[in-house]
Formats: C-alpha cells, structure tokens, sequence
C-alpha cells in the first residue's frame, strides 16, 4: 500500500496505491489552487500543501528533510505554474 499524489483530468488527487488499483480519498480542481506552501508538522516533516480557494489545505507530500522539500516544492510551483 502506497499513499500518491497525481495530476489526472485537470484534478489534483491525492490517493492510495493498492498493488494496480488506486482509491481515491480526496481530489481539488487544479485551476481553484490559490498557493502552495510548505510547513512543518509535529514529528518534524516538512508538509507540501496546497491551499484552496476557500482556504481548505490539501496535503500533497510530506518529506522528511528540508532541501529535498525545497527543491519538491520549486519543481510543484513549477508545474502548477505558480509564483511564490
């Protein structure tokens, strides 16, 4: 079982991996993404979310060390093609 975050039909969706199925838990329209930020949990990972118009997070990775989530982070603005 692996928990993945994908971009399919213009949907940002964030699931879980079952040998070749894949269950959706949640999923946001990738035009309603306001910003994508990163922040710092209890057990010190560091959390890449994205916030929605009505100011709903949606968790798309969580990494356990700081430049490798910089750079993840860089590389989802990139795609998302948002600005900091």
């Amino acid at each position: 079982m692996t928990r993945i975050s994908f971009i399919k039909d213009g949907y940002l969706v964030k699931g879980v991996k079952l040998s070749s199925l894949i269950f959706n838990k949640k999923k946001i329209l990738v035009t309603d993404i306001k910003k994508v930020e990163i922040n710092q949990d209890l057990e010190n990972y560091f959390v890449i979310s994205a916030i929605h118009y009505n100011n709903t997070s949606f968790e798309i990775k969580k990494i356990p060390n700081k430049n490798p989530a910089l750079k993840e982070l860089d590389l989802i603005r990139t795609y998302l093609n948002l600005n900091p």
